[in-house]
C-alpha cells in the first residue's frame, strides 16, 4: 500500500519546525516562508556535498550545518555521522526520530537555491539503507518558487517479495501516482541514484546503480527547474535500521540550446555510470 500517495514539500516555516506536508493528489504547493532563516536566499546554480569536515560539517545535528534544515529542532534522527561514508569520511544519516510517532513524516532539506530559470538538470547522490521492511525513503527535487515538486523517488519499504522495489511520481492516464518502475534497491550497499531533468526532450529520467530504470510518460509534469533538494521517511524504521546518503551533486548548465544542450545530458549519463 503506497504511504503519502502524493504530497508537497514545504519550505521551512520556523527554524525549529518543517512546515505540514498535506496528502494532496496534486501538486499545487502552498509554500510558506515565514521567518525562515534557511529558505529562499539565492545561492550558486551547482552544489556538491560529501557533509566532510573540509566543507565544514561536524559530526552532529544536520540542521543548521551550512544552510541544510530538518524536522525538529537540533534532531538527532538527520545527522552527520562518521559510522559508514561512501566516500571521505562523512555522510548524512537518516533515522528513527523517537520523540514523535512512528508514522510522522520527517523532512530534511538542502539549501534553497532561489528562483532559476526554467531549464534542465543533473541530480546525483549515493544512497544506502541498511535493510527491506522498515521505512520508506523517499528523494525529492523541487522549486519552491514555484510552489511545486519537479520530481519525487520512492525507495518502498516492501514489495511482497522481501525486497523493495523504486517507485517514481508520474502520470501514467489517471493523474499523479507512484509507478513501480518493477526495479528492486539493493539494501545495505551503497548504489548511485540519478534525476535527469531534460527540458529540450520535455523528460525526467531516472537511473539506479548506472541504469536507466524509468521515463516519464507525462514529461515535465510539474516544476520546471529543481532549487532544493529533500528527504523523505515515514518514520517507521526499524530498530537500527539507517538510510546513509553521499556524495550529493546538483547540476544545472548555463542556459544552452540544440547541439550544446544534448552533449550536456550525453555528459551527465556517463559521468553517473
Amino acid at each position: 500500500m503506497l504511504k503519502f500517495y502524493c504530497a508537497v514539500v514545504a519550505l521551512l516555516c520556523t527554524v525549529a519546525a518543517v512546515a505540514q506536508i498535506p496528502t494532496v493528489d496534486h501538486l499545487v504547493a502552498s509554500i510558506q516562508t515565514g521567518d525562515s532563516e534557511f529558505g529562499g536566499v539565492a545561492g550558486p546554480s551547482n552544489f556538491a556535498y560529501g557533509f566532510e569536515p573540509s566543507e565544514g560539517f561536524v559530526v552532529g545535528p544536520l540542521e543548521p550545518q551550512n544552510g541544510f534544515s530538518a524536522s525538529g529542532a537540533n534532531a538527532q534522527w538527520a545527522s552527520i555521522s562518521n559510522v559508514n561514508p561512501g566516500g571521505g569520511e562523512q555522510h548524512l544519516r537518516l533515522t528513527e526520530d523517537f520523540t514523535v510517532a512512528r508514522g510522522t513524516t520527517r523532512v530534511a532539506l538542502s539549501p534553497n537555491l532561489g528562483p532559476l530559470p526554467d531549464g534542465s538538470s543533473s541530480t546525483s547522490m549515493l544512497i544506502d539503507i541498511s535493510n527491506y521492511g522498515g521505512s520508506d525513503y523517499d528523494v525529492i527535487g523541487q522549486a519552491p518558487s514555484l510552489g511545486l515538486i519537479t520530481w519525487r523517488v520512492k525507495f518502498n519499504f516492501d514489495n511482497g517479495l522481501g525486497t523493495g522495489n523504486i517507485l517514481v511520481l508520474d502520470d501514467v492516464g489517471g493523474g499523479l501516482e507512484f509507478v513501480d518502475t518493477g526495479v528492486a534497491w539493493i539494501a545495505g550497499e551503497y548504489r548511485s541514484l540519478r534525476v535527469e531533468v531534460d527540458s529540450p526532450s520535455d523528460a525526467i529520467r531516472y537511473f539506479y546503480s548506472g541504469a536507466l530504470i524509468y521515463s516519464s510518460q507525462a514529461g515535465i509534469f510539474a516544476g520546471t527547474r529543481v532549487e532544493q533538494l529533500g528527504w523523505l521517511t515515514d518514520n517507521l524504521q526499524l530498530e537500527t535500521e539507517s538510510g546513509d546518503i553521499d556524495a550529493v551533486q546538483l547540476l544545472i548548465p548555463e542556459p544552452a540550446s540544440g547541439l550544446a544542450m544534448m552533449l550536456t545530458l550525453i555528459a551527465w549519463r556517463f559521468r553517473g555510470r
